[in-house]
């Protein structure tokens, strides 16, 4: 945190948890309802199932993006895609892209996929990437540990206001280390923590 130690000792510091995804998704319905929003029957329930994934619990983010995607006009065509982009995370064709990548042990083409990468926050590609790692087959359940250890090391680096290219070059080890499965590979994020 970048708060000096005396301001933080006179704050009370209030943690609220994710709320899970049936009070989201309600709390959303009742918001297009009240505001007369036509979202597609037939799209409505990836759209609102999109908003969770987007806030991860969080029913404020949730509603900040809901009302994003509504001032962009994007319910009109309704397009998830673009609603992922325009909240710092891969569209499913890219994420898709870089799954194959790493199935395929392809590391310089997932590190050219990462670097071309623009307007994504690094926080949410290690959210995807990290979603990804237990669908790589030729991985053991302590591999899988290890790289989940990793990219949650890495997010934590990212939340201490790491840079972009810092947080896609590290993201770009981890892909390197799944490639090869070595867990030296990973690199340090510190001086004292190593694999």
């Amino acid at each position: 945190s970048r708060i000096i130690d005396p301001i933080i000792s006179r704050c009370a510091v209030f943690r609220f948890v994710n709320l899970p995804k049936k009070h989201v998704v309600e709390r959303l319905k009742k918001i297009a309802k009240s505001e007369k929003l036509t979202i597609p029957a037939n799209k409505a329930e990836v759209f609102f199932n999109t908003l969770y994934y987007i806030s991860g619990g969080d029913l404020r983010k949730a509603i900040n993006t809901f009302q994003m995607a509504v001032a962009l006009e994007l319910l009109k065509n309704l397009n998830t895609d673009e609603i992922l982009k325009i909240s710092g995370f891969l569209d499913k064709k890219t994420l898709n892209e870089l799954k194959n990548t790493l199935i395929e042990g392809d590391f310089s083409k997932g590190r050219n996929l990462i670097d071309s990468m623009e307007n994504i926050d690094s926080r949410n590609l290690l959210r995807q990437l990290s979603g990804l790692i237990p669908e790589i087959k030729n991985l053991d359940i302590k591999s899988i540990a290890e790289i989940q250890v990793f990219i949650g090391d890495v997010a934590a680096e990212a939340v201490a206001d790491a840079e972009t290219a810092l947080e896609k070059a590290t993201a770009s080890r981890g892909l390197l280390a799944v490639q090869y499965n070595e867990p030296d590979l990973y690199g340090d994020l510190s001086s004292e923590r190593r694999f």
